[in-house]
């Protein structure tokens, strides 16, 4: 991540995409497994649901 430039809390769609892909290309299938378990117990209750619905349109 030291090649991202922090302009505040914004990044371009393209580096945070590609940061992202690096990151997740490195984990096994079960370390995938708990980072998308981990993303959804940090949901509050009232965008659980909303939270599935992304996970069901991909």
């Amino acid at each position: 991540m030291d090649q991202i430039e922090n302009n505040g809390n914004r990044i371009s769609l393209k580096p945070y995409l590609e940061t992202i892909e690096d990151f997740c290309s490195r984990l096994s299938r079960e370390e995938l497994l708990e980072l998308v378990l981990a993303l959804a117990k940090d949901e509050p209750a009232s965008k659980r649901m909303y939270f599935l619905q992304k996970l069901d349109n991909l």
